[in-house]
């Protein structure tokens, strides 16, 4: 956390993510311009010093590696023990979702062309600000927003493919299929194997923060309005940038970014209780 910190590259460094290993040291995932344009590099801990994951992970082409501009990462570990790595990129002419993972060796796709053409997303929208995380099945699930729709949407990989969650996850309104700008993924699975998806949308006027999980049917609210209206944070200010994780009792805990004033701004947390 000084001089040249984990990336250490003569360009500047973007967006980390971070996660832990199965021998409890962290894996940190980035955008960088050291190769010139921006690629993803990863390094993890080896409990003295700081590597890459595989041959030129963390220089070069990183481990993305292609002919577009790749920003955004977000890392997840794998039931192996293995990175997760999804990434917005341009190398199929517009954004779209990438994803590869990491085999103990080198970096690969997470079924058929998850991070090349068309991607994961797959669409004719501008797909950015993807968040991967891992299913009860122990697969992959990514979201991210649709630039032009405004609209969050969702696949899994079902060992074969990469499928919707549930019918509309990944086309028309999505998940979040609102009246307003629904930006900000963040996932996480609860203590009974639910998909939870939260994100920030201005439906009600204001930003807030809104919430929905995976029923194993349909996309449903947790508790009363906690996608409509004022959501979870029901402020009277722009409530914006959620994260999610599971607490100790199984149930989610979101934090995010409370807009009180152009130049006054909070970080606010709520749990749920069930």
């Amino acid at each position: 956390s000084s001089g040249g910190g984990i990336s250490n590259t003569n360009e500047q460094s973007y967006h980390p993510s971070i996660g832990v290993g199965d021998d409890g040291n962290p894996i940190v995932a980035w955008d960088d311009r050291d190769g010139g344009s921006r690629e993803i590099f990863v390094r993890r801990f080896d409990g003295n010093i700081w590597v890459e994951m595989g041959s030129g992970s963390a220089s070069g082409g990183g481990m993305s590696n292609n002919v577009g501009s790749s920003h955004r990462a977000s890392l997840t570990v794998g039931p192996d023990g293995n990175p997760i790595v999804a990434w917005e990129d341009t190398t199929g002419g517009d954004w779209e979702v990438y994803i590869k993972k990491f085999n103990g060796a080198s970096w690969v796709e997470v079924g058929s062309g998850s991070a090349s053409g068309n991607g994961v997303s797959d669409d004719v929208d501008s797909s950015i600000h993807p968040v991967v995380a891992i299913g009860s099945d122990n697969n992959s699930v990514v979201a991210w927003y649709g630039q032009i729709s405004g609209e969050i949407y969702l696949k899994k990989f079902n060992s074969i493919s990469w499928v919707e969650m549930g019918s509309g996850s990944a086309s028309g309104g999505g998940i979040s299929n609102s009246a307003g700008n629904s930006d900000y993924p963040s996932l996480v699975t609860d203590v009974y194997g639910n998909m939870v998806l939260v994100w920030n949308d201005d439906s009600a006027g204001d930003y807030e923060i809104y919430v929905k999980k995976f029923n194993g049917v349909a996309w449903v609210e947790i508790g009363a309005s906690s996608a409509s209206g004022g959501g979870i944070s029901d402020t009277v200010n722009n409530s914006l940038y959620p994260l999610v994780a599971r607490g100790g009792d199984g149930n989610p805990i979101i934090v995010w970014h409370e807009e009180l004033d152009q130049e006054d701004g909070e970080v606010y947390v709520k749990k749920f209780n069930g």
